[in-house]
């Protein structure tokens, strides 16, 4: 059992959309992160980050008022970890080392896995640029398949 987890925005994404459906109408992603979540133990956590990226979509949205309930309602059940000083200088040297490799990742994904490595826990992301991160973040994915 892990000490925790910490979803990245596009595991967040696919729990919201699939606990709204019924299980018989949820993509096979969104299946599998729904009974994962349904299953955990550990504790689960999101980030200020992904907040932000969240509301962003809701905005963008059609339905925007809607999708902002939805995002609070999700954000009571799973809530967001602060970014603090010591997740920055964690991203500024680990952005250096992966610049230095030629590896890209974006700027926020990469504070979503600085934030989640910082406080011990996994981070869940269906982002295949992350797997290029270094061998001390620990990363799953519950939206793919098991290897």
């Amino acid at each position: 059992m892990s000490a925790g987890y910490l979803l990245d925005t596009n595991i967040c994404v696919y729990a919201m959309n699939g606990l709204r459906k019924e299980a018989s109408r949820r993509t096979r992603a969104e299946a599998r992160v729904c009974e994962r979540l349904q299953q955990e133990e550990s504790p689960v956590f999101t980030s200020e980050v992904t907040v932000g990226e969240l509301v962003l979509w809701a905005d963008r949205s059609e339905q925007p008022v809607k999708n902002r309930q939805r995002i609070e309602a999700f954000l009571e059940a799973v809530p967001p970890l602060a970014v603090s000083r010591r997740v920055w200088v964690l991203f500024g040297k680990t952005k250096a080392r992966l610049v230095r490799k030629g590896v890209a990742v974006s700027d926020l994904d990469l504070v979503i896995a600085c934030l989640a490595h910082a406080e011990g826990l996994v981070l869940v992301s269906n982002d295949g640029a992350l797997e290029n991160l270094p061998d001390s973040f620990r990363l799953e994915n519950w939206a793919g398949p098991d290897r």
